[in-house]
């Protein structure tokens, strides 16, 4: 398959002359390298996008769609390719891999949901406020320890959203996960898209830098750690003031009350912990706490599931197995040394040890609020259990962290579960489910240190600017971030 970054709808050798290595984190054998973008590719890349823009913004929402539905045919049809390319890369286990294909299908619709809105509230004038496209955005998917897990759905869950609102888009793979973005490139150009609408570059973090602080690029959006948020909107600030969206960290919640259906929490909880290593794009459940009243049997069917888990832990290119590797080795050994405090400052229930880049399906329980294990995201299968008496003991303690990216509640009492959602500091709230449960009729984005904006949605309002139109007039205004329910300053 190409090694090359792709712009203008076909592959190119890039300009630096330096690779990316990929090994097997199951095996450590090498699985490629790949040509590393330069600078001056990112140049190219803009400007290809900057000429593609205006006959692609003027297409109507029908006609884009066309192409996106292509795309995700493209994408169903060569899932096992995909998923090869990611079992081989970060040892996904194979069996997974139909949960972000699934995805990708769901975003090909985006393109026709696009809507304004209008006022009669001043008399003599009918005001409208459309959505018009930014123009060339950026995406950054970064691969450090700390940052979300490198795979191949970021592609569709950045780039359906962009193109849709009518953006051409710079994107910068992982630097875990080049080979299955230039896959999904090559997928784009066989769907017809038109050259230049979008441009896939493989690199380092210097070239996700420059695509922050480009001049002709007026939206970024980053996936990854916190700290490298920050650059990145530092960046965005000191160079054109462009529109930021940032998904970062997280340090998942569950409550769970003593009327819970319990099989239900538990499948819930095990699944959002250890589904891909705990290491999902929306942040898998890494702190649960259970009222006491129920604390001792959940625990117990918990440590079943786990110990049942564990079993079907291996050869990621094992179907029967569900549980393959972490990232790579440098990821295992960060998760490590949470697993060293976690029995330094609690005590282990389940797992606590690894073999490699293998991380077996770890609880610990009696860890102190204060803990690092407790505040951290470890990135990884290691659930902390906790319990609780009362209602608003949990809601203090799930909502003391500063990430808020995703939180749970399990309860079968609907006025305590809507109140409860209401109060936890969380850019989503699951009701009897748990992350990574999202539509793509919902916005999705983090509060406090988990980022800010809301995107890959077809609710999403922030991948196209707001005009106001009012008799002869015309000028812009704020882009309200409709789906926070709190702070109104949250976008």
């Amino acid at each position: 398959m190409p090694d090359e970054p792709n712009r203008h709808a076909q592959f190119v050798n890039a300009t630096s002359g330096s690779t990316i290595t990929i090994n097997n984190p199951a095996t450590g054998q090498l699985v490629a390298e790949v040509q590393s973008a330069s600078t001056a590719d990112v140049d190219a890349a803009v400007a290809a996008a900057q000429a593609a823009f205006p006959a692609w913004s003027a297409l109507t929402g029908k006609q884009r769609a066309v192409y996106l539905r292509k795309l995700g045919a493209l994408i169903e049809t060569n899932a096992d390719e995909l998923g090869d390319l990611e079992v081989i890369s970060i040892g996904k286990a194979k069996s997974g891999m139909h949960l972000e294909n699934s995805w990708a299908r769901e975003y090909v619709d985006t393109a026709e949901a696009v809507f304004g809105d209008t006022s009669l509230n001043q008399p003599g004038f009918l005001n409208l406020s459309i959505r018009q496209p930014f123009g060339v955005v950026g995406a950054i998917i970064r691969a450090t320890h700390q940052s979300k897990l490198p795979c191949s759905f970021p592609y569709p869950l950045r780039s359906a959203p962009a193109v849709a609102a009518g953006n051409c888009i710079v994107l910068k793979s992982s630097e875990k996960t080049p080979l299955q973005a230039l896959a999904l490139a090559r997928l784009t150009k066989e769907a017809g898209f038109p050259p230049g609408v979008v441009n896939v570059l493989s690199g380092d973090g210097a070239i996700g830098g420059h695509i922050a602080g480009h001049m002709d690029i007026r939206k970024v959006s980053f996936t990854g750690s916190t700290s490298t948020g920050r650059r990145v909107q530092a960046a965005a600030a000191n160079s054109n003031l462009k529109v930021v969206t940032l998904e970062l960290g997280g340090k998942a919640p569950t409550i769970v009350f003593a009327d819970a259906n319990l099989k239900n929490a538990v499948d819930a909880v095990v699944m959002s912990n250890l589904v891909l290593s705990g290491q999902t794009c929306v942040v898998s459940t890494s702190r649960v706490y259970v009222q006491e009243s129920l604390a001792p049997t959940f625990l117990e069917h918990l440590k079943g599931s786990y110990a049942g888990w564990t079993q079907l832990q291996g050869d990621p290119t094992d179907l029967k197995n569900v549980l393959g590797t972490v990232a790579d080795v440098s990821q295992a050994e960060r998760i490590q040394e949470f697993l060293d405090i976690g029995k330094k400052d609690g005590k282990v229930a389940a797992g606590g040890d690894r073999d490699g880049a293998f991380v077996h399906p770890t609880i610990f329980t009696d860890v102190g609020d204060d803990s690092k294990l407790n505040r951290e995201e470890v990135f990884g299968p290691v659930l902390v259990f906790h319990t609780f008496k009362d209602e608003e003991e949990a809601i203090r303690r799930a909502n003391d962290t500063e990430y808020a990216l995703y939180a749970s509640v399990f309860t079968k009492d609907i006025d305590r579960a809507i109140r409860v959602a209401k109060r936890l500091e969380s850019g989503q709230v699951g009701i009897n489910t748990a992350s990574p449960t999202l539509h793509v009729d919902m916005p999705f984005g983090g509060w406090k240190q988990s980022g800010y904006g809301k995107g890959a949605s077809i609710a999403s309002e922030e991948l196209r600017e707001a005009d106001s139109l009012a008799e002869m007039g015309r000028h812009w205004v704020e882009n309200w971030c409709v789906c926070r329910r709190r702070a109104p300053n949250a976008c």
